[in-house]
């Protein structure tokens, strides 16, 4: 077992000791204990009961499978569009930068789903002209890098050719000079869908070997930017299964 597959098994124990019911199932699948179909359909018997949160973190999970597109997606997509702002983003009891980074997480994800409806995707991109700030992606906001990328690498805008080319600059740079972690980074590419983000010159596998650096001995990860070390691990695990 080299060093890859080891820090991988380790950070999946942990999310099997630790993790959300959500996570659980996500460590079974990739460890191939239990199927996606049967993940599926679990969080199509529970969503229901899903706070805001979870239905957000299942949808997340689906897409880190490529498996958004069945009928625990559609479900979790429409929940989520009932609680959509007038001005199109989410969370309006929150300050605007936090709106701003829960807006990218949820329209980013319905940007990739086929259960979206337009509408909704157009309010979406409105909010995120209106909130677009060059100067805060040149001053290292890694929420403004990390909201832009996940959503105009899957709805390109009319901002996406500036936006997209500042924000791999910033990453790149952020990211050689250590202000910006390899969780965080790994999971914009992972929220890309990608391997190379347009502007960046950091590359996936020097994500990887980063990360593995960061490790716990518990098997555990952890970034402030990214949440708990419950969350922080089950994004590494989508990091390496994505892009290792």
């Amino acid at each position: 077992m080299d060093s890859n597959d080891k820090s991988i098994r380790d950070a999946q124990e942990y999310l099997l000791s630790a993790g959300t019911p959500l996570l659980k199932g996500y460590a079974n699948v990739l460890l191939n204990t239990s199927s996606v179909d049967s993940l599926e359909r679990w969080i199509r018997d529970k969503i229901s009961e899903f706070s805001f949160s979870e239905t957000v973190e299942a949808l997340e999970i689906l897409d880190s499978l490529a498996y958004q597109d069945c009928p625990a997606g559609e479900l979790a997509i429409a929940h989520l569009i009932e609680l959509q702002d007038e001005d199109g983003g989410w969370g309006k009891q929150l300050s605007m930068m936090d709106r701003l980074s829960l807006t990218g997480q949820v329209a980013g994800l319905l940007s990739k789903s086929p259960f979206s409806p337009g509408r909704s995707l157009r309010a979406a991109d409105s909010f995120f002209e209106d909130q677009w700030s060059e100067k805060r992606v040149r001053s290292g906001s890694l929420v403004d890098i990390d909201v832009y990328f996940h959503w105009l690498a899957n709805y390109p805008g009319e901002l996406a050719d500036e936006a997209l080319q500042w924000c791999g600059r910033e990453l790149t740079k952020g990211f050689h000079l250590g202000n910006f972690g390899p969780l965080a980074t790994g999971r914009i590419f992972v929220r890309c869908g990608a391997r190379a983000l347009p502007g960046a010159s950091i590359s996936s596998r020097e994500v990887c070997e980063k990360l593995i650096k960061t490790q716990r001995k518990d098997g555990s990860f952890f970034e402030p930017h990214i949440g708990s070390e419950v969350a922080s691990t089950g994004v590494a695990l989508s990091i390496f299964f994505n892009l290792g």
